[in-house]
């Protein structure tokens, strides 16, 4: 009996933990945006962008990469905070298989509408639906349910940026982590953090990859991650 509540209460704390991660982060990135006239740092995946939340040339499908810690350090975000720790969850599973598998510095991605620089992603969301590039262009859906921060799956977590198509497919792009007692972590940009508890089962699952397909008959775990990257009112619904 002991055992399990002590796992139950580790996971617990781990989840507090990865809630403080992302708010500090998402202070960090509404900070930035105060001091560059209302302007959100670059979120790029072109490596050489010397304007990024991190340096876009580390890849965390590379191993060495993955444990470099100068890619934070060299980001713009950095000097608001110089905590390395902020950028890992605690609950952060291996990257890798076997003898090769590795724990990363970096669990944590960007919504690619946050901050994208559209030459780069203009084909996630459609060349009609242009990234946010200031705090004022947040308003649909508003800074309280647009997120900015979340840890990403480790089968998905690669460069700086995490891909939701959110009108022009249905799938997952990429995956949020599930590690928090089947729900992931995510930052707003009006400051707060929240843990999402998933619904269904393959959402919560390890065994998931690039460009998931949804849960049949209507996901509604994608739908709640759409809904917190891009709302058009033209549109009665979204695909999922």
């Amino acid at each position: 009996m002991l055992l399990p509540a002590l796992a139950k209460a580790k996971a617990k704390a781990q989840g507090a933990y990865c809630l403080n991660n992302t708010k500090q982060l998402t202070l960090c990135w509404v900070m930035y945006a105060g001091d560059n006239d209302d302007y959100l740092v670059s979120n790029s995946i072109r490596g050489g962008n010397k304007s990024s939340w991190i340096d876009p040339a580390y890849n965390m499908r590379n191993k060495a990469h993955a444990q470099d810690t100068r890619h934070l350090e060299q980001g713009k975000l950095f000097k608001y905070n110089d905590s390395l720790g902020i950028y890992k969850c605690p609950s952060q599973p291996k990257l890798g298989q076997g003898n090769s598998a590795y724990y990363p510095v970096r669990s944590y991605s960007m919504s690619g509408h946050m901050g994208g620089v559209f030459a780069e992603i203009s084909w996630v969301q459609g060349s009609q639906y242009p990234p946010r590039v200031k705090m004022s262009d947040i308003m649909s859906p508003p800074p309280s349910q647009s997120f900015v921060f979340l840890d990403e799956h480790e089968n998905t977590i690669d460069d700086s940026f995490f891909a939701i198509p959110v009108y022009a497919a249905n799938h997952w792009q990429n995956s949020a982590s599930y590690w928090h007692n089947g729900g992931g972590t995510f930052g707003f940009a009006d400051g707060h953090s929240e843990n999402k508890k998933w619904v269904h089962n393959k959402t919560k699952s390890p065994n998931r990859g690039y460009n998931f397909a949804p849960t049949p008959g209507g996901d509604r775990d994608l739908l709640w991650v759409k809904e917190r990257i891009l709302i058009d009112p033209r549109k009665a619904n979204i695909p999922h």
